[in-house]
């Protein structure tokens, strides 16, 4: 919409309106592109914390890694976890 007021502006000879536009323009994207970035941060944090561990017995060890990992022979231990009301 504001790319179309440029046009019509600069046909016009309104060189002032054009101007105020364009930096408005601007301005939009430079702080759209800022909120992206922000909330692209966020979902990753997120993705993070939200990663499902299991305790697993591997090569003698108990480790914790992701679940994603796990594999055939892998012993997982099995928590119980606190009951929901």
């Amino acid at each position: 919409m504001l790319e179309l007021i440029m046009v019509l502006s600069a046909v016009l000879g309104k060189y002032s309106d054009l101007a105020v536009v364009s930096a408005l323009l601007v301005v939009n994207a430079v702080l759209s592109f800022m909120q992206e970035r922000r909330a692209a941060g966020v979902v990753e944090a997120l993705r993070k914390r939200l990663q499902v561990s299991a305790r697993v017995l591997r090569d003698s060890n108990w480790q914790v890694i992701p679940a994603r990992e796990l594999v055939p022979g892998d012993i997982v231990a099995a928590a119980r976890e606190a009951a929901a009301r």
